[in-house]
């Protein structure tokens, strides 16, 4: 499930909904463009978001290295040092 693939489908979509109309002048199709982006953006992150916390909540609790995604550094070796083992 992809975050990009909703946004582009939402974003065609609701383009095609608005009525483009090719005779408006370029500020107006700019703004229009800008309007539609920000909406299916939004609603890109709201589709989304639920799967990606799961996905996430999945790969911190799993024991086993086949869902975990890079590696955990210990507290002990300090903030920094641990950031940048």
């Amino acid at each position: 499930f992809s975050n990009v693939s909703v946004r582009f489908g939402v974003y065609a979509s609701f383009k095609r909904l608005s009525g483009t109309d090719e005779t408006a002048s370029p500020l107006r199709k700019y703004l229009q463009s800008l309007g539609l982006a920000g909406i299916s953006g939004g609603l890109a992150a709201l589709a989304s978001n639920p799967f990606f916390i799961v996905k996430t909540r999945l790969q911190a609790t799993s024991s086993s290295g086949a869902l975990a995604v890079g590696q955990q550094h210990a507290a002990a070796s300090g903030a920094v040092g641990g950031a940048l083992a």
